[in-house]
């Protein structure tokens, strides 16, 4: 019985090890695919978050680049060449040599430009940075492959483009470039001239070279026409890698967003830049991030062989014999008795037992350590984050369990808030991208981790800030120092990231429970002055100071200005001008800012004459915005408007007063013919033309020199005599026919015109013309 006992036991063995490969199989096989799941989205993670930060360093450049082109090209001495025609000869004016000074700066300022050209249209001459010379001249001057870019852009009448990439030949070297065309001058109908900025192609590689790859990942960067611009690794545009890529993007349309795809053994991740059309591009090879997917599904193979040997050898090992040697071995191994591993020891008040349980205890204690450590980054951050929305008082509770939970040792707290500056060359990476918060609280860390004995800080991110918490030792120069620290931060982030922040500095508290109150003082400085601050840092002091400086615009000048124009009232308008003169005059407003109120003044009334017409190139006699530009002074843009500017608009409106007049009277004696023998009335008549009774009636009585109401009775009485002298009609169809209602109508009328009835009329006319029966 015991022998047939042993033997159920073994088959019952058997059958457990064969019937468990099956969830074994079946599980590995389902997390085999999630891992494979997995690791394609953190290849999509990992790539969207590194392309954006490549496209966004990289339209960073683009735009300093466009920017510093546009401050070259409205300098006074480069309007100066780019408005002169063929005479004079550039070659012999002081202008030309302050310009190639000019190119030499602007190429030496930033250290990724390689080279700088203006080149000269009418006389077809070409500035560089070190000569003046004639376009075609190859021993002095070679690059001439962006003139059939610059041809195309003549033709579409485009201001300015990207080429890339190009290649350009010096001393017979040649080497890659990314070059930037401008069309000058800006808002002209035909181009005069056009600035090359060549930026160095090595410039794309040190950003692209900065991303953190793995060895046998690869970033390529491609222009709008799928022609690669630049790689990691040594890739060429014929190499397999490149066209393979070239290949998929043909086949992607319309890419928008990041999208990864496996294709011919390879993870590639695409975005594609909004700003300038370029793709970036990451390629992994599949086998590199599948490494640990594949060992676990070697593991899973091995698992699996392993069950079924066991099972074999449960089955073939199944008699007595065997089951008697396994047993005579674990009783020596572990004599009656002893203690077998992972049995618990006896409870018998021994020292080694209470030894036991301590070192229990100790390790339990440690384990939980280590989980609370792994949670503290999100306690802290959850803290933080109910510390500025004013929830912090529960959670310091939890803060006070551990004095390695804590944050803040300091007693004085201040919350200063970052925001990037709209405009200046920054870009906001679609809105308020988390990546350059994410850059400010990485400097801010850097900068407190220099002074860790009395200054402590806490960062967040929200959907348009960085918000950093200044924990510090209680002095007399609190403030001072905080507003030193945003300082620096501003300072730091300009030099590094190529850009300006504002920062509000909140008030400062004195427990964390008053944190929240400190960050709506900051977030309040920040909507207060976005508009007029930028590249500063801001008090509640110095917003105050701010306020009483703040200019305003005069606004309601500028209507009445707009009305006396409307009104083609000259005079008046002249008056308005010398008044918007003088508020500029009174508020001490520097050079800039009055410049752009005079701007603000053109185009309204710029925008007034659109409103009759589209195209007022007539009009002007050019484009006024290009002359506007041109002028020095206050003095000389009130002159222009008022000797040119406002003649030209006021007889413009004259012009167009007198068309639209004499399409109105016109149309209104029409009607008059058409419709005198209907119930016309000066309100059908003006709800016809589309203007108000009102001002119908002027028009007509200023032009006609009699009334609308007294045009349509003689039109009606001529025809009454017509029809009493022509014809034996009734008088009361007489009277219908002209519009009457009645014959008392008639009467009344023919008795006030010619002082007698029209029977009597009719009686006086008898012997004149032959009448005739006819109906009218």
């Amino acid at each position: 019985m015991s022998g047939m006992r042993l033997r159920g036991i073994s088959r019952w063995i058997t059958h457990t090890l064969l019937l468990s490969i099956l969830p074994v199989v079946l599980f590995g096989t389902i997390i085999y695919e999630l891992g494979t799941h997995m690791v394609q989205e953190e290849i999509h993670r990992f790539a969207e978050k590194n392309l954006a930060q490549i496209m966004y360093q990289t339209e960073t450049r683009m735009r300093n680049i466009e920017q510093l082109a546009n401050q070259f090209s409205l300098q006074p001495s480069t309007l100066e060449i780019v408005n002169t025609g063929m005479t004079p000869s550039l070659g012999t004016t002081f202008a030309a040599n302050h310009l190639i000074a000019s190119l030499a700066v602007m190429k030496t300022s930033v250290d990724y430009i390689d080279s700088v050209y203006l080149f000269h249209i009418p006389q077809q001459l070409v500035f560089t940075s070190k000569l003046l010379t004639k376009l075609g001249e190859k021993r002095l001057f070679s690059d001439e492959s962006w003139l059939d870019n610059l041809d195309q852009m003549a033709t579409e009448k485009k201001q300015r483009q990207w080429v890339a990439p190009r290649e350009i030949t010096d001393n017979g070297e040649q080497r890659p470039v990314l070059t930037y065309l401008s069309v000058l001058p800006y808002f002209a109908d035909r181009p005069k001239a056009a600035l090359i900025v060549n930026m160095k192609a090595d410039f794309l590689d040190s950003i692209i070279g900065s991303l953190p790859m793995e060895k046998s990942g690869t970033l390529l960067v491609y222009n709008e026409q799928h022609t690669l611009i630049s790689a990691t690794g040594g890739i060429n545009s014929s190499s397999r890698l490149a066209l393979g890529v070239q290949a998929e993007l043909d086949n992607e349309t319309t890419l928008e967003g990041t999208r990864t795809l496996q294709t011919r053994g390879l993870f590639v991740s695409m975005m594609r830049s909004s700003y300038t059309g370029w793709t970036y591009v990451v390629t992994v090879p599949a086998s590199v991030p599948r490494q640990s997917v594949d060992l676990f599904r070697r593991l899973l193979v091995f698992i699996s062989i392993a069950l079924v040997v066991l099972a074999i050898l449960s089955a073939y090992f199944s008699h007595n014999q065997f089951q008697k040697r396994v047993r005579r071995v674990a009783e020596r191994l572990f004599p009656p008795g002893q203690t077998k591993p992972g049995d618990t020891p006896p409870i018998d008040g021994s020292l080694e037992n209470m030894e036991h349980h301590i070192l229990q205890l100790v390790q339990e204690n440690m384990d939980n350590r280590i989980r609370a450590q792994s949670r503290l980054p999100l306690l802290q951050t959850h803290y933080m984050y109910a510390a500025i929305y004013g929830n912090a008082v529960d959670l310091s509770k939890i803060s006070g369990q551990d004095t390695s939970i804590g944050l803040f040792p300091h007693a004085r707290y201040v919350v200063i808030v970052v925001e990037m500056d709209l405009g200046s060359g920054n870009a906001r990476f679609s809105g308020e991208d988390p990546l350059f918060s994410f850059a400010v609280t990485n400097i801010a860390d850097e900068l407190a981790s220099r002074n860790r004995e009395s200054l402590a800080i806490g960062t967040l991110l929200t959907n348009w800030h960085a918000v950093i918490i200044l924990n510090m030792a209680e002095t007399v120069s609190v403030e001072q120092e905080a507003v030193a620290f945003a300082e620096q931060l501003r300072t730091v982030v300009k030099h590094y990231l190529k850009m300006t922040i504002t920062i509000g500095v909140g008030t400062i508290v004195e427990a964390i429970a008053d944190v929240a109150g400190s960050y709506r003082a900051a977030l309040q400085i920040l909507q207060g002055k976005w508009g007029q601050a930028g590249d500063a840092v801001l008090t509640l002091q110095s917003t105050s100071i701010m306020e009483e400086k703040l200019i305003q615009y005069p606004s309601t000048i500028e209507q009445q200005l707009l009305a006396a124009l409307r009104a083609r009232d000259l005079i008046q308008a002249r008056l308005q001008l010398d008044a918007f003169r003088q508020a500029l005059d009174q508020g001490n407003c520097p050079p800039a800012t009055i410049k752009t109120c005079c701007m603000q003044l053109l185009v309204a009334v710029v925008r007034l004459g659109q409103s009759y017409h589209d195209d007022l190139s007539q009009v002007f006699g050019g484009n006024p915005y290009e002359t506007f530009f041109q002028l020095k002074t206050l003095s000389d843009v009130v002159r222009w408007m008022d000797e040119t500017l406002f003649p030209a608009m006021h007889s413009f409106l004259e012009s167009v007063k007198r068309s639209k007049t004499a399409y109105l009277i016109e149309r209104t004696l029409e009607l008059i013919e058409e419709r005198y023998a209907t119930d016309l009335s000066l309100q059908l008549a003006a709800d016809e033309l589309g203007i108000s009774p009102s001002h119908l009636s002027q028009l007509f009585k200023e032009e006609t020199g009699e009334s609308f109401i007294e045009r349509v009775t003689n039109k009606r009485i001529e025809r009454a005599q017509q029809l009493l002298t022509q014809t034996d009609l009734p008088l009361a169809l007489v009277a219908e026919a002209i519009g009457y209602t009645s014959v008392q109508q008639l009467f009344r009328v023919f008795k006030k015109k010619f002082d007698i009835t029209p029977g009597e009329y009719r009686e006086r006319q008898a012997g004149t013309p032959e009448r005739t029966q006819q109906t009218p």
